[in-house]
C-alpha cells in the first residue's frame, strides 16, 4: 500500500460525509429499513405474518428470551419463583443501612439511592460504614421492581387498581 504524504497543498478530508443512495431513495442508507433491521422489501409484511406475534420462551437450563407483544413491549419474568417480588429481609437491611451512611454524610439519600439505582455507577454510593460495598450485593433491577410495586399498591398506581 503506497502512503501519500500531506505536503499542505491539497486540503484533506478526514471525516468523508456519507455516500448517497440509490436514486430516488432518501438518506445515506438507500432503500434500508428506517427501523435498521435491513433493507426494505415488498415482502416484509408476508414475512411478519408467518412470524408468531410472541415468539415461545425457552424451558429451564436455556437462555431467556424475552417475549415481544403485538405491539412491541418485552415481556419479563417474575423474579422471584414465588411470583412476589417484595424484597428480603437482609434486603431490606441492607437498604436502610445505605440510606443511613448516605444521611450521615449529608447527602440526599433517595436522590442517591435513585441515581445508583439507575446508573450502576456505585460512586452515587458512600463509601462510609462499607455502604458502597453493601449496595453491590443487591440486585438492581428487583429493587427497582420492588420500589414500583410498593408505589403502586400504596394507592399510587391507575385508577381502578
Amino acid at each position: 500500500m503506497e502512503h501519500k504524504r500531506d505536503t499542505g497543498d491539497e486540503p484533506v478530508n478526514r471525516h468523508p460525509a456519507p455516500s448517497p443512495g440509490p436514486a430516488g431513495c432518501a438518506g445515506p442508507g438507500g432503500g434500508r429499513d428506517p427501523r435498521g433491521g435491513g433493507p426494505a422489501a415488498a415482502g416484509d409484511e408476508q414475512a411478519a405474518a408467518r412470524e408468531p406475534a410472541v415468539p415461545p420462551v425457552p424451558g429451564p437450563g436455556t437462555a431467556w428470551i424475552p417475549a415481544v407483544g403485538s405491539e412491541g413491549t418485552r415481556r419479563l419474568p417474575l423474579l422471584s419463583p414465588g411470583g412476589g417480588t417484595a424484597l428480603e429481609e437482609e434486603e431490606r437491611q441492607v437498604l436502610a443501612q445505605v440510606l443511613a451512611a448516605l444521611g450521615e454524610r449529608g447527602y440526599d439519600p433517595a436522590r442517591q439511592l435513585a441515581h445508583f439505582l439507575v446508573t450502576g455507577e456505585p460512586a452515587y454510593i458512600t463509601a462510609h460504614r462499607g455502604a458502597r460495598v453493601l449496595i453491590q450485593k443487591l440486585d438492581r433491577v428487583r429493587v427497582v421492581e420492588a420500589l414500583v410495586r410498593a408505589y403502586l399498591d400504596g394507592g399510587f398506581g391507575p385508577p381502578g387498581r
